[in-house]
């Protein structure tokens, strides 16, 4: 039984020692100066974020509409290819270098494409042949 007293006195020192350090230890809580500072820098958080805001709203009315970007670009759709005049395109060179005689293969490694790229869009070429 003495023994018994004894290891329960033990425990509640312990106990009582852990709670004083936490009481000691404990974080203290959140002083007038620490919440302004939270404050003002909410604000100034919020007055950057409306800054952005006004330069991304005046950056989109400053671009021309969709409607502006395809007027500009509809007219070249148009007009005929001109005799003698090659496009720079790969589709293009690819079409050039097949009339010209040479196989997929070498033209897939010359114009640093794919072989069945380059076999797809021969085929396209071929196809819009026919259907003309």
């Amino acid at each position: 039984m003495s023994t018994f007293v004894v290891v329960s006195l033990f425990l509640h020192l312990i106990t009582i020692a852990v709670i004083i350090y936490l009481v000691y230890t404990k974080p203290k809580g959140h002083t007038r100066e620490d919440v302004d500072e939270i404050e003002q820098l909410l604000i100034r958080y919020t007055n950057k974020m409306k800054e952005d805001n006004k330069h991304v709203l005046r950056a989109i009315q400053n671009k021309p509409s969709f409607e502006e970007v395809l007027q500009e670009v509809t007219p070249n759709y148009d007009k005929e290819p001109v005799e003698g005049v090659i496009s720079d395109s790969k589709e293009a060179k690819v079409v050039q270098l097949a009339n010209e005689g040479y196989k997929a293969e070498h033209i897939a490694k010359q114009l640093e494409m794919g072989t069945g790229e380059v076999q797809l869009l021969l085929k396209l070429q071929q196809n819009d042949k026919i259907s003309q």
